[in-house]
């Protein structure tokens, strides 16, 4: 039994001298023209897919259609096109230059409950680009964006761009910077 402690114990320092040479060695290319290697993306895929359902766990959505769909539309065009798209209209090429490539949210937004949409968007998700809007938008503005985002793979190209179209130029997305006694991450995210 001592051989097989002592075995364990070298197995270990052997792994951790490994992990360390590989992260003081600088071989892990992390440019984000390169991408992720396979493992790599299934990593960190499946970790933040596992977190966020584990911190949505338990928010509860309001009535998503109780919000003015204009309103949602003008926080979601001028806060998330620029790095997801919108139906008919491509990612700038700060969103084509991320690393892991930001979802086109029509396409993904049916995977997620309303309340981990919520949460997703009020917490972000580190080392994605995606930021943290609770930080900076009250929870009422988090939910029209969810009740938007839900509604994306019913919209076409050709409604999108007509809703554009319509909605009221100004000369910059306005908000508040928001006070919080805890982190976003902490807070639970329920509408009071």
């Amino acid at each position: 039994m001592k051989r097989v402690l002592i075995a364990l114990e070298i197995l270990i320092i052997i792994v951790i001298a490994a992990g360390l040479i590989f992260i003081y060695s600088g071989t892990y290319n992390i440019a984000a023209s390169a991408g992720h290697y396979d493992f790599v993306r299934w990593v960190l895929a499946t970790t933040m897919e596992n977190s966020v359902r584990s911190h949505a766990a338990g928010i509860e959505a309001p009535n998503l259609e109780r919000f003015e769909r204009r309103q949602a539309m003008r926080h979601f065009d001028e806060m998330c096109v620029l790095c997801h798209g919108a139906p008919g209209v491509k990612p700038s090429a700060i969103g084509q230059g991320i690393v892991p490539e930001p979802p086109e949210l029509s396409e993904v937004a049916p995977q997620w409950t309303p309340g981990e949409l919520f949460w997703i968007v009020k917490n972000g998700i580190r080392m994605s680009g995606m930021p943290a809007f609770g930080l900076t938008h009250p929870d009422e503005d988090i939910w029209m964006m969810v009740a938007f985002i839900r509604q994306l793979p019913d919209i076409t190209a050709e409604e999108y761009q007509a809703m554009t179209a319509r909605l009221p130029r100004s000369a910059g997305h306005e908000h508040e910077q928001r006070q919080e006694t805890a982190p976003a991450s902490q807070s639970g995210g329920q509408m009071p």
